[in-house]
């Protein structure tokens, strides 16, 4: 709600208690949404995005989208976030 995102919030939690799938609830997120609460683009985006939380953090456990990707590529996200942070950091 403090974020302007109660509709799109309510409209998941009850498509949710009805067991819809959660590739579903897309329909009711905006890429606005996503980008309020998520550092979405490119790493090297991604990474300025981030920066400023080095201020206040020891350190960062950035993750790839898990939903509707192939476990393969999650993966493969993972380990190439890892080393792009692990590359900032050094």
């Amino acid at each position: 709600e403090a974020h302007g995102y109660l509709d799109q919030a309510r409209a998941c939690q009850g498509e949710i208690s009805q067991g819809v799938d959660v590739e579903a609830l897309k329909k009711h997120v905006p890429d606005e949404m996503v980008e309020t609460f998520a550092a979405c683009g490119p790493m090297e985006e991604v990474a300025e995005k981030i920066e400023p939380f080095w201020q206040i953090a020891d350190s960062i456990c950035p993750t790839p989208p898990v939903w509707g990707i192939a476990q393969e590529k999650v993966q493969h996200y993972s380990e190439a976030l890892a080393g792009f942070v692990h590359s900032q950091r050094s």
